[in-house]
């Protein structure tokens, strides 16, 4: 299979793995440049190509993964709130898998800040805004993977 095909299919899995949980998205579109630049002996595709792709996925992983709290934390949540998302998304992830990364953020972070006594409605607020982060944080990481591919294949090609 030519390095080009492999080069592309990588790279739209990556893209497609920026909306899908627990998928590297944009590391799987870096290792399709390193695999097209190892191959053409770094000739069409250079450290400093690599160093800015390098450089994308990880600002578009960390808005992936710290989006949730900050919309939790624009929607009113409190510093325990915040932990309640972090603490709920990563047993959710351990105990439900992939859909846990939705759910357990939402809940992790209404529970908290129920037990912080916050009304129901501020709560449900908080978890609201966690979720408005995560989808955010997501959108943000396609639109990288996007560009990343993008300018991969215009090497390429």
């Amino acid at each position: 299979m030519s390095f080009k095909i492999i080069s592309v299919i990588l790279s739209s899995l990556g893209v497609l793995g920026t909306l899908v949980p627990m998928v590297p998205g944009t590391p799987l579109i870096l290792l399709a440049a390193l695999i097209y630049a190892i191959a053409t002996k770094f000739t069409v595709i250079g450290w400093g190509f690599i160093i800015s792709l390098v450089l994308m996925s990880l600002v578009a992983e960390g808005l992936d993964y710290f989006a949730s709290v900050l919309g939790a934390k624009y929607f009113g949540a409190s510093k325990y709130g915040l932990i309640g998302a972090i603490i709920g998304g990563i047993l959710a992830l351990i105990l439900l898998g992939p859909i846990g990364i939705l759910i357990g953020p939402l809940l992790g972070s209404i529970g908290i800040e129920l037990i912080m006594g916050k009304n129901v409605k501020e709560a449900i607020k908080v978890g609201i805004g966690t979720i408005v982060g995560k989808f955010g944080g997501s959108l943000l990481s396609f639109i990288i993977s996007v560009i990343m591919t993008a300018l991969l294949l215009r090497r390429i090609f």
